[in-house]
């Protein structure tokens, strides 16, 4: 369980400090101790588990996920928060703080320094995370980018981004992000955060959600590059037809392999790319990479 005494302590720390949130940051704290336990519940820590958490804040979340882990790795980017958490992780000596920007750090480098088990045939590591939201979606891209060295990510967005993640095709949510995360995971709205649960308080609702990781993806694709260079493609210009959609871009294809390839994928190119699920972008994709490959013979 947290202890709500450390909440306390992390914000008489605040104070003292006189430390200001900085929004460009995205530094919203979480100061409700249910809703610290409750993500440690989703994340069903044991300890024998490797922990990652972005953004480690006030080191409320940090503190609760160390006395549930064997190691948690904790990025922070604001080093104006280093005495703070020096404070607050110190009944803890299972943290190991990475003050760097998370997206532009070498993270296998990172875990290996900090003794992850990254050579293991099953994925040991566990994401838990407040992403900070000015950095959500590389953030996202970036871990899922290596997902085979994490069993699970619970990570708490905000409320627009977790149904943009999760939306289902034809809804005004559902984008390259939803085809993206939905490609490498089974993702899921756990739960909803009031801003209440912060400090300082945010504008917006949040919501946590748990990604598990599928290998190789959640459904067959000959080329994962071109697949996504084909969702891209198809939603770079909302409410206009695949064949328009296609055909503008830079692609690897012509309008002749677009028609064949909607053929052979039996998707018609008069549809939208909002309209098309991860299956159907699937064998769209494998269709034109067919298509690409027999023209190469030629």
């Amino acid at each position: 369980m947290s202890d709500p005494a450390s909440l306390k302590q992390a914000l008489s720390l605040l104070r003292t400090a006189n430390f200001r949130p900085k929004r460009r940051l995205g530094q919203n704290f979480i100061f409700d101790h249910n809703i610290l336990d409750r993500i440690a519940d989703i994340a069903g820590l044991s300890f024998q588990d490797y922990v990652l958490e972005i953004g480690a804040g006030a080191g409320t979340l940090t503190h609760t996920l160390a006395k549930r882990a064997a190691l948690v790795t904790a990025f922070e980017v604001d080093r104006k928060l280093e005495p703070i958490l020096q404070q607050m992780l110190r009944p803890v000596t299972n943290v190991r703080l990475h003050w760097e920007d998370f997206i532009k750090a070498p993270l296998i480098e990172d875990l290996k320094e900090d003794g992850w088990p990254l050579e293991k045939e099953q994925a040991a590591g566990i994401v838990v995370s407040n992403l900070p939201y000015c950095i959500t979606s590389p953030a996202i891209e970036k871990l899922l980018a290596m997902k085979s060295i994490f069993r699970r990510l619970v990570l708490l967005v905000q409320a627009e981004v977790a149904e943009r993640i999760t939306a289902e095709p034809n809804t005004p949510s559902y984008g390259s992000l939803s085809v993206f995360v939905q490609y490498h995971c089974q993702a899921k709205i756990v739960a909803k955060v009031s801003p209440g649960a912060f400090w300082p308080r945010p504008d917006v609702d949040s919501s946590l959600i748990l990604l598990q990781p599928v290998h190789p993806g959640t459904t067959a694709v000959t080329d994962e590059t071109l697949f996504f260079v084909v969702v891209r493609a198809a939603f770079g210009k909302r409410r206009k037809m695949l064949l328009n959609a296609l055909a503008n871009v830079r692609g690897p294809w012509n309008s002749d392999i677009i028609r064949r390839a909607s053929e052979q994928a039996g998707i018609s190119l008069d549809r939208r790319g909002e309209t098309l699920s991860v299956a159907e972008f699937g064998r769209l994709s494998n269709a034109i990479s067919e298509s690409l490959a027999l023209e190469a013979e030629d």
